[in-house]
């Protein structure tokens, strides 16, 4: 279930990247890892109390995580419609932005505390390789799903909770400049099946992280200011170059700090 909702549509498979060796193309597929997190939180409110179009204006956005700034894009901006190089992340039944009601973004997060100046170090070291930004740069549509394109038997299997579904608001991150490949984040409210005065908010997001980036840490490990920085410690937050509340903190207190914000704007 969690496959079929959370990956970036229906039936996504990892992608075949193409790239050149010596002048010789090769192809070869792109293995992710998936980080998942469920959070369930109880809403004071009745469901139809709930105003979750609120979470597909760029106001809103911006008071769950001030660090990132976002900026409203056409569908014709959307990479995979434009980009040759990420035409696997399009979706195979319709154009990223153009379902009704969406919101279409880009957003830009400038990596924060001691982590911009270890990735200057790595990348003088890394000559001729991949160069590391200093910014995290993503697209994302966000809208807030029709009552008839609502999966209520899936999504019930999805959150284990036997009780109506009244809303839910769908997050997809389908294009992202460098770590991941996608993310989804998935809110689901259901009716309190004791309390009608409440609503239950199941809460899903995954972010699908590129197996190569956790893997490096070979060109790290012999440079003693650098031996911290790698990239799996700092994705799990484990690392001294992790710092603040946002990206830069790690995937868990990310997450974490992002769902906290998502539930304290819906109880208000």
């Amino acid at each position: 279930m969690q496959k079929q909702f959370l990956s970036l549509f229906p039936n996504y498979i990892e992608p075949t990247i193409k790239v050149s060796v010596h002048g010789i193309p090769k192809s070869y597929t792109e293995k992710l890892h998936m980080y998942v997190v469920e959070a369930r939180f109880l809403i004071g409110k009745t469901p139809g109390a709930v105003d979750l179009a609120r979470f597909a204006r760029l106001d809103t956005l911006e008071k769950i995580d001030p660090s990132i700034k976002h900026r409203r894009i056409p569908a014709e901006q959307a990479a995979p419609q434009v980009d040759p190089s990420s035409t696997y992340n399009r979706h195979p039944n319709r154009r990223w932005c153009e379902a009704p009601g969406s919101l279409c973004i880009e957003s830009r997060y400038p990596l924060e505390g001691k982590l911009p100046v270890g990735i200057r170090l790595a990348n003088k070291l890394e000559e001729g390789g991949k160069k590391i930004s200093e910014f995290m740069e993503f697209q994302t549509e966000i809208r807030v799903l029709p009552p008839e394109e609502i999966d209520r038997a899936g999504l019930t299997k999805l959150t284990s909770l036997e009780a109506p579904i009244t809303g839910v608001l769908e997050q997809t991150i389908f294009s992202v400049n460098q770590v991941m490949q996608f993310g989804k984040l998935l809110a689901i409210l259901q009716e309190h099946p004791a309390d009608p005065n409440r609503t239950v908010a199941t809460v899903f997001m995954a972010l699908a992280v590129e197996t190569d980036v956790l893997e490096r840490k070979k060109e790290f490990e012999n440079v003693p200011v650098l031996r911290n920085l790698i990239p799996a410690q700092v994705l799990m937050g484990k690392s001294s170059f992790n710092s603040g509340n946002s990206i830069s903190a790690g995937l868990p207190d990310y997450v974490r700090n992002r769902i906290r914000a998502i539930a304290d704007l819906i109880e208000r």
